[in-house]
This record gives structure tokens, sequence and C-alpha cells, in this order.
């Protein structure tokens, strides 16, 4: 949920922590929260920060810049979204207002910025033409985040502490252990008997959140579904009409053979061998364009490869199957057809 503090009423940075302070206090004493923080950019959310930055010791190329996204964050938020400390250490109460002023860095930002060093330690600074900025202090590499959605990669990311970093618009996260929609009111209320003006407002699970961030993408793949779906079916009659068609014109074949003494199971086989031999070609053409199509599509999938072996092995037996039943039907039929009556069979 979002909390944005009026610059009114909330004009100090230190009145604004204070707030935000204790909001965590309150809300992580709630049974049932495991953890709280807050964030000034939430991940799958609309909102972005990128800030342009220079590296110590280290030219930047000319007309080049550094930009990262950058987020400034409370202490207890990469607790509560899980994210992952890798090297160095998280923030403790100890980075605030008038220390050194400390960054965590994601796992992308520290493989490309220091690749094959280690990152914790190293100091970067914002760029800034009207006034030098003093240099920040990597004190820790955290796990990446895909915070523009699951298709896209995980930016450069730079996480600040709020102490230091302080901002008036912020989004609280509360990771539960129950319900999280059971969960809104007590923290309304919490946040409440710190400033009964105070509103809170775009309240959502994580869950809904992603699911909003890939809404355009799962309507495009249930359009697609749909009309694949209407192509195999397609597909399917297709094959059971035309061998079902092409057996039964082989009554009177099948007639002559069995008044020359051929038995039921040698007609089935031969019947059988043939229809079966067509599906598999068609089968193996329509793999390989699969293999060379599906590539079109593959920007709309997670988690699934545009090659996937399941897939492309259920589609094939499906289609195998219509073409087995399309012809051993009228075969068997055919064979139990007295050989008189399918001489006479046009």
């Amino acid at each position: 949920m979002n909390v944005w503090l009026p610059s009114i009423k909330y004009p100090k940075p230190q009145m604004r922590l204070n707030f935000f302070n204790q909001a965590v206090e309150r809300i992580e004493a709630i049974p049932g929260v495991q953890a709280a923080g807050f964030t000034t950019v939430l991940p799958a959310g609309a909102g972005f920060d990128q800030n342009s930055f220079e590296i110590q010791d280290r030219p930047k190329p000319p007309g080049e810049e550094l930009d990262f996204d950058t987020y400034a964050v409370s202490t207890d938020y990469l607790r509560a979204m899980s994210i992952a400390l890798q090297h160095g250490r998280q923030f403790t109460e100890q980075d605030r207002e008038g220390a050194e002023q400390v960054a965590l860095v994601s796992e992308t930002l520290a493989r490309r910025i220091w690749p094959g060093e280690e990152a914790v330690g190293k100091h970067l600074r914002y760029v800034n033409r009207e006034e030098e900025k003093p240099w920040i202090t990597v004190v820790g590499v955290v796990g990446d985040v895909k915070q523009y959605g699951l298709d896209r990669e995980a930016p450069m990311a730079i996480y600040l502490p709020m102490a230091q970093f302080p901002n008036s618009a912020m989004t609280l996260v509360v990771r539960t252990s129950g319900d999280s929609q059971a969960m809104v009111a007590p923290i309304r209320q919490q946040i409440r008997a710190i400033d009964n003006d105070q509103a809170v407002f775009q309240i959502a699970t994580m869950e809904q959140l992603l699911s909003d961030s890939i809404a355009l993408r799962r309507f495009s793949m249930f359009l697609l579904g749909l009309f694949a779906a209407l192509a195999l079916l397609l597909a399917a009659i297709g094959i059971y009409g035309v061998i079902s068609y092409t057996v039964a014109l082989r009554t009177h074949e099948i007639g002559v053979r069995m008044a020359l003494g051929a038995e039921s199971r040698h007609i089935l086989k031969m019947v059988l061998g043939r229809a079966m031999f067509m599906a598999a070609a068609g089968v193996g053409l329509g793999l390989a364009g699969a293999l060379l199509l599906t590539r079109l599509i593959s920007g709309l999938l997670f988690n699934v490869s545009a090659t996937d072996p399941v897939t492309f092995a259920g589609v094939s037996l499906l289609l195998a199957s219509v073409a087995f039943i399309a012809c051993i039907v009228p075969a068997r039929r055919a064979t139990r057809v007295d050989p008189m009556t399918a001489l006479r069979y046009e």
C-alpha cells in the first residue's frame, strides 16, 4: 500500500523518518506479520527511478552515462521481499543521517561494473553538475529482482538506506504468514494510530500486481491457445475424415484379399501400416514447421521454451492416435463384411 506524507505536515526529513520507523515498528508487532518495510519503487509496479552515477577510480567513457535503478528502502524491506543477501552485510540502524553513506547493489550491477572483482568496498556517487556529491560505499550485494516484468531482464539496481536518503512518498510492503487481505484493516489502524489523517491507497497483494503485469500477455496467450485448440480440432477432424475415406475406398480390395484367404489380422496390419506411415509423414512435416514457427511466440511464454518437448510429444501422440482410430474403425468394419458383398462394393 502507498503512504505519501504531505510536505506541509511533514516538512523535515526527520519527521518523515520518524513516521515510517514508527509504522514499521507497530506493523511488525501485529500477529501474523513476519516483516514490513518501505521502498520508493515497488517491483512490478508502474514507477521507476533511474539516476546517473560515476565509479571511483574508473574514468567514464566520453558521452556515456551510467544509469542505475535507485531505490531508497527501510532496514527490513529486503527481508519483507525475500531479496537474498549474496555478499557483505545488510543495512543496520547505524546507517543513519550523518554516518558514512552506504548502498547495496544487485548481482547484475556488481557483475557488469566490477567483473571478476569484489563489489563490497567499492565506491560510487551521484552525478551532479551543480555540486559534488559524496562517495557512497558498497556494503553488500543482493539478488536480482525482475523489476519491470517477468519477461524482462533484471536491471542494474542500487538500494540506499531510507534514513540517509529520506523520501515523502513510500510504498509499504508487508509479508504475512496468513491471509494478506485480512491484514489490511489492522495495518491501516496502526497507520492511523500514528496520524489519524494519514491515508493509505492502492492496496494490493504482490500476486495481484504480478498478475496485472502479465494481463496483456495472458490475454494474447488465451487467444493463441483458443485458435491453436481450434486448429488442432480441425486437424484431427481432417485426418480422421481423409484416412477413414481412404480406407473405405479399399473395401473392394479387402474383399478380394479375404476371398483369396487373407486373414483379418493380416488385413488390419496392412491397412494400419499404410495409414500410420501417412500419419507419421504428416506429423514429421508438422514438427519441422512448428520448430521453425514457434520461435515467433517465444516472447509470450513464461517458464516454457518454444521447443517444449512435452508439448510437441503430446500433440504428435494425439494426432497419431486420431489417425489410428480413423483407420482401425473402417478397417475392422470391412473385415467383417462378407467377401461376396465386398466384391460387389462400389
